[in-house]
């Protein structure tokens, strides 16, 4: 077993499941603090009382000494800082410096895609090229147009991951997306079926056609699994082409951007050339002092700031001393408390999913076992709970850019995905084993089961086959069986257990299905 990762996504979707509690807690942690804030402004009432006369001599004092540190234009706090750097240039010094930062991070982006992008670093005379024809073949030509559509689908959307993962460099999808590119092929002299063409390009000959056989293999990977689903039908490589073209199109886009990102240095070079100490001085604060110029603020500057920051408390502490104000309700000590509830109960949240040990929904299995997921079934929640519109957006933001699939469908597809695993490994005997299987397991296992049945194989649910003798003895002699598990139920190890027990029995691991 991999190391599991802790999705952020994940952690912030199961902290905001928690906003009931975490409202009920704010209020406590509001009602606490704006307890103790009334019970310390009665206190400092009766003390203030007392030392009116004192406290009174104190501010006038404290007052004179505060206004002579204003005058000599000291700062309190960074947005003051801040501010009084704005103060000491003109909107046009100040649109300067906007200027240079806007264009450094428009730089920066491009200079990175440049850096990163194959094509923006490939030889554009001299451009290895393979591109492969594939025919689809149906019962009719209006049937074979329409398979050839979804295979067009299949190229412009999922080969890109595909081949990502299964390449031997380390290349990223939108790299891929660049330089595989999908055409139509002229289909006049080719009767009852549909064709389209992939184009290949790369850095290098070997490259380039270990990229073309990846392809190939995609396209026969998903052929095997639309026959299942949409019918018999052949896909045929009908023409494979290497060679080395030439693009001078993208040289000039090369040298393009190259003289574009050199142009742009040197104009913000030559705007900072420009600057005027004010604005070095704002650049510099705002940079944090990355680039050349005065710094921010030096001993004298930082030592006047440390006094009039202690100034200011100062102030507020006699200010508070000599107004003899009624015991209140402070609103800053229940924000306070509601903050600091918040906070805290975040924080076991954070604790309590980072030390879970049990299988979570979102996890990766795949990855981490290193055998096939073949399916993951949504969970039904049947509590009655407050607004439950709210849990439905949270989960819409684990879920955005994922096909959301009913209870039903999911099992579906499940038991398909068991179905063609078992057909592949020609098995007509199957087990299904798992820990902690319920009611819903059940009932998963049931409609799998029943699927199975139409096509002659026979399925065998063992629950708690870690812990059960009998069901362990009854794996003697199976030769396929997969695992149905509970996120939020069984535990890694669990599954770890599972599959060295099947590995040390040979028995054939087809995949794991995953219930929420």
């Amino acid at each position: 077993m991999l190391e599991k990762e802790i999705s952020l996504l994940d952690l912030m979707v199961e902290i905001l499941l928690h906003w009931r509690a975490l409202i009920v807690w704010m209020l406590i942690g509001g009602i606490l603090m704006g307890g103790f804030g009334y019970v310390s402004s009665y206190r400092t009432m009766q003390i203030q009382k007392v030392k009116f006369e004192e406290e009174e001599k104190k501010l006038q004092d404290m007052k004179q000494q505060l206004g002579e540190a204003e005058s000599e234009g000291e700062n309190y706090s960074a947005f003051a800082q801040k501010e009084y750097l704005q103060k000491q240039m003109t909107e046009i010094q100040k649109n300067n410096v906007d200027s240079v930062l806007d264009w450094e991070s428009f730089i920066e982006e491009r200079q990175t895609y440049f850096n990163n992008s194959i094509l923006m670093n490939i030889e554009a005379l001299n451009i290895p090229q393979s591109k492969l024809t594939f025919l689809v073949v149906a019962d009719s030509e209006e049937k074979s147009k329409s398979i050839e559509l979804i295979y067009e689908d299949l190229v412009s959307i999922g080969i890109y991951q595909w081949i990502a993962d299964n390449f031997k460099e380390d290349v990223s999808t939108q790299a891929l997306n660049e330089v595989i590119t999908l055409s139509r092929s002229s289909r006049a002299f080719i009767s009852g079926g549909d064709s389209f063409s992939v184009s290949v390009v790369y850095e290098t000959e070997e490259q380039c056609k270990e990229l073309a056989q990846l392809v190939t293999a995609y396209m026969n990977q998903q052929h095997d699994l639309l026959v299942e689903e949409i019918g018999a039908h052949d896909i045929v490589l009908v023409n494979e082409a290497y060679s080395l073209v030439k693009d001078t199109s993208l040289m000039d886009k090369q040298r393009s951007i190259k003289n574009e990102i050199t142009s742009w240095k040197t104009s913000v070079a030559k705007m900072k050339d420009a600057f005027e100490e004010e604005e070095w001085k704002y650049y510099n604060f705002l940079t944090i002092g990355r680039a050349l110029g005065e710094p921010v603020q030096d001993g004298e500057e930082g030592a006047a700031l440390d006094n009039a920051q202690d100034g200011q408390g100062q102030q507020s502490s006699m200010v508070n001393s000599i107004v003899v104000n009624p015991p209140s309700i402070s609103i800053k000590y229940i924000i306070l408390g509601m903050i600091l509830l918040a906070f805290i109960y975040v924080f076991y949240v954070f604790v309590m999913f980072i030390m879970n040990n049990k299988l979570r929904a979102g996890d990766d299995v795949s990855r981490m076992y290193g055998i096939p997921q073949l399916g993951q079934i949504p969970c039904t929640n049947t509590k009655k709970k407050i607004l439950p519109i709210v849990d439905k957006w949270i989960l819409k933001l684990k879920n955005r850019g994922k096909r959301e699939f009913s209870k039903e469908e999911a099992i579906g597809l499940a038991a398909v995905a068991v179905k063609i695993s078992a057909k592949r490994e020609k098995m007509n005997e199957i087990y299904c084993i798992g820990c902690s299987m319920q009611d819903k397991a059940a009932e998963v296992s049931g409609n799998i089961e029943n699927v199975l049945k139409h096509e002659n194989i026979s399925m065998t649910v063992l629950n708690n086959v870690l812990y059960n003798q009998e069901a362990m003895e009854r794996l003697q002699g199976s030769k396929g069986a997969f695992l149905l598990e509970q996120a939020g139920e069984t535990f890694y190890e669990e599954i770890t257990k599972e599959l060295e027990l099947l590995n040390r029995q040979d028995i054939k691991i087809l995949g794991i299905v995953v219930m929420e």
